[in-house]
């Protein structure tokens, strides 16, 4: 239903339609046409000059009576701007892209009768009113870290961290580590070889890969089956065995231990203890946080802007295309999934953005601060560089990345706001 609004000098009715497309019909009273063309017969005297008259300076009549089509078009010009922007000010509304060009068509702009104009343009989405209590989750508990845990995670890091020696004079072993190249076979639209590392242990390997791998020799090359999953058939596939390495671990002693920067294999332990729980109650919290955005978004139905949906539409198809070609899909396999791929990447596009002005109307209605400590503590956090070094530059001119950093941190404190609100069933 148009809503309409009105002051002294503008009658504007404001029509929504979907996709955050706002039509704006204004009329403009002839006051401001009055005042609209004295500013416009001005601009143009500035800049036009007569015989025996400084610039700007000759008569008006004169001005009019040669530059007339000048002036009017000035004159529309003006009125046209000057009547969109006092609507948009009337109206509290605002174009979610300045750089965008508003379309607008000009039905009457006169002296005598004013202006009649109408104006279209995608604006911010109308996000209704949330009630973190309304949201009701499943509740996340973090996963109980036991000893066997513990165990597992250290015996990885010695393994991480030994010498490895190739061996090709005997079968691969438990506990080798292996380079093989693996191909799916009677299948012409499978990705190309992909080339792969397995650390050929129980824990780490389906039970099918395990008992493939033991016993097989360098350059050994044969098809297996892996088995149906959810009544889903698996491809054959040729696995070729190209390197086989083996190692003997360091004794766990205090001194082993230093390398990880503990004193006693007691500390060591401690700290693998805590640094697990921690990450559990990470992997927790962002499970719930992805079944909130689930519900939000399921709950809270809003138009978004469709540039905005196709911008981000098109970074996440780029992403999943990437990814397939990274395991080495073919270009022809790709395409047989475009169709998927692209009603995928609209439904999360949707998901992502909503979730975004959610958030975005969540931290204005809290007002949620970030301390220039959080700032700077987030700031270094994303000027690390690949090799562990510090990006300067980014950390001494701060003040230059700090506007995107802080709207970051305070949409995740919107996020935190509604795990600690929502009904945990």
């Amino acid at each position: 239903m148009p809503k309409e609004y009105n002051n002294d000098h503008l009658h504007v009715t404001v029509d929504r339609k979907p996709d955050c497309i706002v039509e704006l019909a204004i009329v403009a009273n002839s006051e401001i046409g009055q005042k609209t063309y004295k500013k416009a017969l001005k601009n143009v005297s500035k800049e036009v000059s007569f015989p025996g008259f400084r610039k700007g300076k000759a008569p008006d009549t004169m001005v009019k009576s040669k530059y007339g089509p000048q002036i009017d078009r000035e004159f529309k010009e003006i009125f046209l701007n000057d009547s969109v922007k006092q609507a948009l000010d009337l109206c509290k509304l605002c174009p979610w892209n300045q750089k965008e060009q508003i379309k607008a068509e000009i039905n009457e702009a006169s002296v005598e009768k004013g202006g009649n104009f109408k104006v279209s343009f995608e604006c911010f989405p109308e996000i209704p009113d949330i009630n973190p209590s309304e949201i009701e989750v499943e509740k996340v508990e973090p996963k109980e870290i036991k000893e066997a845990d513990v165990e597992k995670h250290i015996l990885s890091l010695r393994y991480h961290h030994a010498e490895w020696n190739e061996v090709s004079d005997r079968p691969i072993q438990e506990n080798d580590r292996i380079e093989v190249t693996i191909e799916i076979v009677d299948d012409e639209n499978s990705p190309e070889k992909s080339h792969n590392h397995f650390h050929v242990a129980k824990d780490y390997l389906e039970d099918w890969l395990h008992d493939f791998f033991i016993g097989k020799k360098l350059g050994d090359s044969e098809e297996a089956t892996p088995p149906t999953k959810e009544g889903v058939t698996s491809k054959n596939v040729r696995i070729t065995i190209d390197k086989i390495s083996a190692t003997e671990l360091e004794e766990m002693t205090d001194e082993f231990v230093k390398k990880f920067g503990a004193e006693s294999v007691v500390e060591f332990q401690t700290r693998v203890t805590e640094h697990l729980k921690r990450q559990e109650e990470d992997n927790a919290r962002n499970q719930l946080h992805s079944m909130i955005q689930q519900k939000l978004t399921d709950k809270y139905l809003f138009d978004v802007p469709s540039s905005l949906i196709n911008n981000e539409r098109q970074n996440l198809l780029t992403e999943m295309i990437e990814s397939f070609k990274h395991s080495n899909y073919t270009d022809e396999a790709i395409q047989k999934q475009k169709d998927g791929l692209e009603e995928l990447a609209v439904r999360n596009a949707i998901k992502n953005l909503r979730t975004h002005y959610i958030l975005l109307k969540i931290s204005d209605d809290q007002k949620f601060n970030v301390s220039r400590e959080e700032m700077m503590n987030e700031l270094i956090k994303h000027s690390i560089k690949a090799d562990g070094t510090i990006d300067m530059d980014m950390v001494q001119n701060a003040d230059q990345y700090s506007a995107p950093i802080i709207r970051r941190l305070q949409l995740e404190k919107a996020m935190e706001y509604l795990a600690d609100n929502v009904t945990i069933k």
